[in-house]
């Protein structure tokens, strides 16, 4: 015997065929094959009920955090809205009648200078209220190389300015901005109310 041999099995001797002979004689046993295939068939069955019960599993939790996530969104998307809204009504309450009135002047001049360069240099009559008479006075101390007068007329609140210039008159109506910007802010907080609600 050489020294491979205590290592490597010998194929070729009679204990090896008789070793064959008997693996043979039980995998032709009908009893043990049926026994290993409803075993096998088992594990099999147990498996996939494990996988199915595990993806049922992890669809419900991916419906659960779904559901959990937008109600979060919506919950915060309600508080901005009405942070966002609330401070817009009280920066806009505070500050747009002192932008418009402190900016009259100044769109006016562009506007008087606009429509002169489009129409030619006629004379130009800026009516104002006596509260916005101060303002449109300023503004007559510059020279446009043109008549322009001021006419005071009660029949206009303050913010409201008409210019006519020849034929044509055109009316700045600051009051009636500042109301367009509100309601447009009351339309916008009553648009996410009414989304929230919805949702």
């Amino acid at each position: 015997m050489s020294v491979l041999s205590q290592f490597l099995e010998d194929f070729g001797s009679r204990q090896s065929s008789e070793r064959v002979d008997t693996v043979q004689e039980h995998e032709g046993d009908p009893a043990r094959l049926a026994s290993y295939e409803e075993g096998f068939r088992a594990g099999w069955d147990e498996a996939e009920a494990a996988q199915k019960g595990n993806a049922d599993r992890l669809v419900e939790e991916i419906h659960s955090n779904l559901r959990d996530l937008s109600f979060t969104y919506h919950e915060a998307h309600l508080r901005v809205h009405a942070s966002v809204g609330a401070t817009l009504e009280k920066v806009l309450a505070a500050a747009l009648p002192v932008l418009v009135h402190d900016t009259i002047g100044e769109r006016l001049k562009q506007l008087i200078l606009d429509r002169v360069m489009s129409e030619g240099s006629q004379p130009v009559t800026i009516s104002c209220s006596g509260e916005d008479g101060p303002v449109v006075e300023s503004l007559l101390q510059e020279d446009f190389g043109f008549p322009v007068k001021q006419l005071i007329n009660p029949g206009l609140s303050e913010g409201q300015v008409a210019v006519e210039i020849g034929d044509s008159e055109i009316l700045h109506d600051a009051p009636a901005l500042i109301s367009d910007v509100q309601d447009l802010l009351a339309e916008f907080r009553m648009r996410g109310t009414e989304r929230n609600e919805h949702d």
